[in-house]
């Protein structure tokens, strides 16, 4: 119970009609859309960030559990008061504070609705791409607790895709940014990491998301069946053929008819099964791949494949499938609605099982589900007043998550863990990856009072028991090459050699620095006694299913290898490393640095879905695998993808591909002025010629790379030989642009990267991100530095180098970077990297680092104030 004091407290501060104490009052909080069921001790509506702070302080003095909630649309009981305690409801911070069109974002409240936020966001040509089903009551402040996906996430991912800084509240009452305008900032990524924490880390008072372009031109299919079979085998099969959809959605024939006779869309009611299949893009794009679609659609048996011919029958498909949850009453009021998520040529013998489980236990089941991803939705239907009913519901819908988990999928693609599904977390999880989750939620939350009774399992109660973050108490088995000495390097082959060599460090108090092909290697600060731990041991590509369109592999494989193996599937992992034929996977997450393909693909950790490594302590942790969408605890994927070595070895990484483009083509445009390149860069970014990367070149750079000593804006055309075709065209006569051979953007990205026998290739070098505003700007500035430079907006950085270590113009370039709200790295010939600013979350950073290697064997990030 919460002392009347603190009550007081809260109605003076908040106002009488901000809180809530009245028995029925209390009880209305007590339940969200699941079937678990708690009552709030009292509820505060908070309308500012200062409420959310008076509200952390008096429940930290009192000890009392704070429950965040927003329209209370969780279908895990993630908002249920398990514990009793605060429930702290954020609908009435409802506001969009910003569009900001020229920087491609903006910044809203928790309660903002997502319909709402899409609604303003439309008349201005861009979308936030996330859509849950619930979109119109579903809030931000969910989607981020969540990481919510929705239909469109098949193509352009979840929620953590899409957030780009997050104000949150902590226990304590410290108010924190995590994140920025800017994509990637040197650092962990804690945006990811709070982003599908099920609102046990803190309250998000404000969050900054990103903006997508809408397509210009979209077609959308409705393909009929009479076998379920076929429809989920057609799911596989169109991907396979080299198209990626913007959604592929399926619904089984009792949805059909709960749908239809809801709300009447046209579906077919003795249909056994119908798939919506969209596709986006370029109209030449689009008119292709919707030829290819319908082809397969009948292929695979579908009797009937529809085209919307409008907008309106568009929007009258797809009210059906958004829909379908509301619908179903029809059938049943009571449900169970799970959400394994399982690799997609699984689908239909998962599908197969679940109706067999209803069988087995006398109960209906229902199918609607984002077939694209894998993402399962099964409905188990009970009667509420039949307590036999519901426990045979129960055990029915553990039966078909078990049944993900075999095939190798995973508890939760979009609705989290929350209450309903944690007991079945040590399924997934060793005990070693559920402490690493706890060592992340002491990190935010050391009181365990945000949100207590989710995530964990109940014999995880209470704080962790740090297993992760103590020193060996003993030495361990002797190591490969013996005790570590100065000077020595080591290569492991295996995990467990890993592990031995790690524990050995931390017992010897000896320094070890993570090494892959050294072609990053200037951007960490080892110590000068450090031992160099190699990943080049871990040379394999441990398996590759192009059907699936996944590949793992060990992280000392080079980045050449893994996209040549891919490749010959014709697929790919979306992103240019400087160097692909030595530079190593795990050293391309471990730094996590934009290329020019974030232009239309983002960063190389949205494509990461499985990752294994091993703490600075010597703990072996995994998360994620073949599953293209979990939410199933933190997400330490995001954690590791950007930590430069300084938590633990990545040992091995799992990717989602996409299918290669059936063309491309590197054109260059050349400028007599920057000043014509930046009007140029201006134009080609808002055209309709929709460039997969756009780089912008010194004439230093440009001679190098090109053969021509002027500002040079190179273009990438990527999709089919049509649509490259028309848009080369079109950049000949408008700029009289030149194609200038493949390769070219792969030369680019060398400038300020090299492995010359682990020594810098240049005597000074900065690289520079600020918001994209600013940009033209930085790259003027940078012009007129006489530097040799390349840029890029996609990944909204400028990588400049100078033959001169004590070149004045490099600290000015970073100077100039602080002030327009970026950041640089600086890197100097015999001088320490100097990451800046300090990110104002560096102690979370710092504590984080703490927990996963105790000992300090592995460096520090190498911001200003830890120097």
């Amino acid at each position: 119970m919460i002392p009347k004091d603190a009550i007081k407290r809260l109605r003076r501060s908040l106002g009488a009609e901000k809180v809530l104490g009245e028995d029925a009052e209390r009880h209305l909080y007590g339940y969200d859309a699941s079937l678990e069921r708690g009552k709030a001790d009292l509820v505060v509506f908070p309308q500012s960030r200062e409420d959310v702070v008076e509200v952390m302080h008096v429940a930290t003095e009192y000890a009392v559990p704070i429950v965040p909630r927003g329209s209370g649309t969780n279908l895990t009981g993630g908002s249920v008061p398990e514990r009793g305690g605060i429930v702290v409801c954020l609908a009435r911070m409802n506001r969009i504070l910003e569009i900001d069109i020229e920087n491609e974002s903006a910044v809203v409240e928790p309660g903002v609705f997502n319909l709402d936020l899409q609604e303003a966001l439309a008349p201005h040509g861009y979308q936030f791409a996330p859509d849950p089903a619930s979109q119109r009551v579903a809030t931000l402040g969910g989607n981020i607790a969540e990481n919510s996906g929705g239909p469109h996430c098949l193509k352009y991912g979840v929620t953590s895709n899409h957030t780009l800084g997050i104000e949150v509240v902590l226990t304590d009452g410290r108010v924190v940014e995590l994140g920025s305008e800017i994509e990637f900032s040197p650092g962990y990524d804690l945006v990811g990491v709070f982003v599908g924490s099920e609102g046990t880390f803190g309250l998000a008072t404000r969050i900054r998301v990103k903006l997508t372009k809408l397509p210009p031109h979209v077609a959308t299919f409705l393909g009929i069946y009479d076998s379920v079979d076929r429809a989920s085998e057609s799911v596989s099969k169109i991907i396979t053929s080299g198209i990626l959809p913007a959604t592929l959605e399926m619904m089984d024939n009792r949805i059909i008819r709960a749908v239809e006779a809801s709300l009447r869309c046209g579906y077919p009611l003795d249909a056994a099964a119908v798939l919506i299949v969209e596709l986006d893009g370029l109209e030449e794009d689009v008119e292709a791949q919707a030829a290819v679609v319908q082809k397969v659609l009948k292929q695979q048996g579908a009797r009937e494949v529809r085209l919307a011919r409008s907008k309106e029958e568009r929007e009258q498909l797809w009210r059906g499938r958004r829909g379908a949850f509301g619908a179903i009453a029809r059938i049943q009021p009571n449900y169970i609605v799970m959400d394994g998520t399982v690799p997609r040529t699984k689908l239909a013998e998962v599908i197969r099982r679940t109706y067999e489980i209803g069988e087995h236990y006398r109960l209906e089941i229902a199918n609607v589900f984002h077939a694209g991803d894998g993402n399962l939705h099964p409905l188990v239907f009970f009667e509420t007043s039949d307590p036999a009913q519901r426990s045979r519901a129960i055990q029915a819908a553990n039966e078909i998550i078990k049944i993900c988990l075999q095939v190798g999928g995973t508890l939760s693609g979009e609705h989290g863990i929350g209450m309903e599904k944690k007991h079945l977390m040590p399924l997934l999880f060793s005990p070693a990856d559920l402490h690493a989750m706890k060592v992340l939620k002491e990190v935010f939350d050391p009181t365990y009072l945000l949100n207590p009774g989710k995530v964990f399992p109940d014999s995880m109660e209470g704080p962790s028991s740090t297993i992760l973050s103590q020193r060996p108490a003993a030495e361990p088995r002797p190591l490969t090459k013996g005790e570590i000495k100065i000077g020595d390097e080591f290569e492991p082959t295996g995990e467990s050699e890993a592990r031995e060599i790690l524990k050995g460090a931390s017992v010897q108090g000896r320094k070890l620095l993570i090494i892959g092909s050294g072609t990053k290697l200037d951007l960490v600060n080892p110590e000068e006694e450090s031992v160099l731990l190699s990943s080049r041991g871990f040379d394999r590509i441990s398996d590759f299913d192009p059907e699936n369109m996944t590949i793992r592999v060990g992280s000392g494989t080079s980045f050449e290898d893994m996209q040549n193996r891919a490749g010959l599937w014709s697929l790919r992992v979306p992103t240019l490393p400087p160097q692909p034929t030595l530079a190593t996977v795990g050293g391309i997450l471990a730094t996590g640095l934009p290329c020019p393909l974030a232009l239309r693909y983002g960063l190389v950790r949205d494509w990461l879905t499985g990752i294994r490594f091993v703490s600075g302590a010597g703990h072996a942790i995994a998360f994620g695998g073949k599953a293209v969408k979990n939410v199933s605890g933190y997400d330490l994927r995001r954690l590791f993808a950007g930590s430069f070595g300084t938590l633990g070895l990545i040992t091995e990484a799992t990717f989602r591909l996409i299918p290669c483009p059936a063309a491309t083509l590197e054109m260059g445009v050349f400028f007599d002025s920057v000043e014509e390149l930046l009007t140029f860069h201006d134009k080609a970014l808002h055209s309709a010629l929709w460039p997969a990367a756009l780089e912008l070149l010194s004439p230093t750079v440009s001679a190098w790379a090109c053969g021509k000593a002027k500002w040079a804006g190179i273009v990438l055309l990527e999709g089919t030989k049509t649509a490259v075709d028309l848009r080369a065209g079109q950049l000949a006569r408008d700029w009289k642009a030149d194609a200038v051979g493949e390769g070219t953007l792969a030369k680019v990205m060398e400038i300020g990267f090299a492995a010359d026998d682990r020594r810098q290739a240049e005597a000074a070098k900065v690289i520079l991100s600020v918001p994209k505003c600013q940009f033209p700007t930085l790259v003027a500035g940078a012009a007129r530095s006489k530097v040799a430079f390349a840029a890029g907006r996609g990944r909204q950085m400028v990588i400049a180098v100078s033959p001169n270590p004590a070149d004045p113009e490099l600290p000015r370039l970073c100077e100039h970077a602080a002030q327009a709200g970026g950041w640089s790295i600086l890197v100097r010939a015999g001088q320490p990297t100097r990451f800046s600013p300090t990110p104002a979350s560096e102690f979370l950073m710092r504590r984080i680092k703490e927990r996963f290697d105790p000992a300090g064997v592995l460096p520090s990030l190498p911001f200003d104030s830890g120097r």
